[in-house]
């Protein structure tokens, strides 16, 4: 029924590459090339959704094009995201069981918006009401505070997910909004401390320093040039304002419930990954010491330390056996590979906790006894290869 439907869909090329006359390779590319050229991004394979990113704005996500596929069956629209979220959530209503959406491919093809678009449109068609309302507006606020924490801007993408997330978007027994859930995997710490001349540093470095105020950067301990700093490099400038994803950063904090003091030590610890990277190590014999004392002062105000304390765990290593703590002398490039860790360790854990933030604001709010179903979302990496490969780089892949 659905081939069927789709032959006599008035489109370019074949919707459906099942349609096609010719079964190969050759013939399923040549077809996305032909609806590609004439800006089709999206084609079936079945109930299997093929996208092909513009790397444009095409003006197909807006609230005329939702309301196109809200009701419709997969096949009586040309093929788009939206049809296969509400194809997800009809097939919930009518089963009355969950479901998941898989959003896979390489690295710059799409994912992290196609995730962003299955949740605006399933947050547009369902249901109403103020909680429900409240619902929705906490789940899409989740979307900027993860990109801006866990993307960056690569050579082939302005929006790249630097870590995997799985998705639970809950409802209630009237298929209502009920919450959500967040599930992170592996960030990718190693972009903290190192990445290619061509990509930048995790968003929120950028924002930070172009959207905060004069005072904001002094209390921190920090200016707005991004050239300044080593971890920032001087990378690929992206289409995106950082000036106006400080202010969503901002604002997706309030949805969420962080207070004015939570929000001050998220960038405390923001501010405390980019100095870090200022420290420089000066041999001392075969131990090392920190070249500049004030620098080490600055990232130490930001972590609730001292100096002393500071300088003392970057430039020895402890040994602990038997009972007993000893303490090892780093020379200057061990210091420098104690500081890196620190460096990843610590925006591991923020990214960790503001994760673990999202997921207490957004939780189910229904009580036990109450039947819930579940669409989920999985957002997966894509392979990539870089001209240095960690460990990391090799557990993604």
């Amino acid at each position: 029924v659905q081939s069927a439907a789709m032959a006599n869909l008035k489109s370019v090329g074949r919707a459906d590459a099942i349609m096609l006359d010719e079964i190969s390779e050759k013939a399923f590319v040549d077809n996305l090339r032909v609806r590609y050229d004439a800006d089709k991004v999206y084609t079936y394979i079945g109930e299997v959704l093929i996208s092909v990113n513009p790397y444009k704005d095409l003006g197909i996500y807006g609230l005329e094009e939702m309301n196109k596929y809200h009701g419709a069956a997969l096949y009586q629209r040309e093929p788009h995201v939206f049809a296969v979220a509400e194809s997800a959530y009809s097939t919930m209503r009518r089963n009355e069981a969950g479901c998941c959406i898989i959003v896979a491919g390489e690295s710059g093809a799409g994912k992290t918006e196609a995730s962003k678009q299955v949740m605006q449109y399933i947050a547009h068609v369902c249901g109403k009401g103020q909680q429900v309302a409240e619902v929705k507006q906490l789940l899409l606020a989740s979307n900027p505070l993860l990109e801006a924490f866990g993307n960056a801007c690569t050579a082939r993408n302005d929006n790249s997910s630097r870590f995997g997330k799985y998705m639970d978007l809950v409802f209630d027994y009237k298929f209502e909004p009920a919450g959500g859930s967040i599930q992170s995997y592996l960030l990718e710490k190693a972009r903290v401390v190192r990445h290619a001349e061509t990509d930048r540093n995790f968003h929120i470095f950028y924002q930070l320093l172009a959207g905060a105020d004069a005072a904001t950067l002094k209390s921190l301990g920090l200016s707005a040039n991004t050239d300044s700093y080593a971890f920032l490099g001087k990378g690929a400038k992206p289409a995106l304002s950082d000036k106006a994803g400080f202010q969503e950063v901002q604002d997706a904090l309030t949805a969420i419930g962080f207070s004015a003091e939570l929000k001050k030590t998220l960038y405390d610890l923001v501010a405390a990954v980019l100095l870090l990277g200022q420290l420089e190590f000066e041999p001392k014999g075969e131990h090392s010491a920190v070249k500049d004392p004030a620098s080490a002062a600055a990232v130490a105000a930001r972590l609730g330390t001292d100096a002393e304390t500071l300088c003392k765990a970057l430039t020895y290593r402890v040994v602990a056996a038997r009972g007993e703590v000893a303490y090892s002398e780093l020379n200057a490039e061990r210091a420098a590979y104690s500081r890196n860790a620190l460096s990843k360790a610590l925006y591991d854990e923020l990214f960790k906790y503001l994760v673990s933030n999202i997921n207490k604001s957004i939780s189910t709010r229904v009580s036990s006894d109450t039947a819930t179903y579940v669409i989920g979302v999985l957002d997966i990496y894509g392979f990539e290869i870089f001209p240095v490969n960690g460990f990391e780089q090799f557990c993604i892949n």
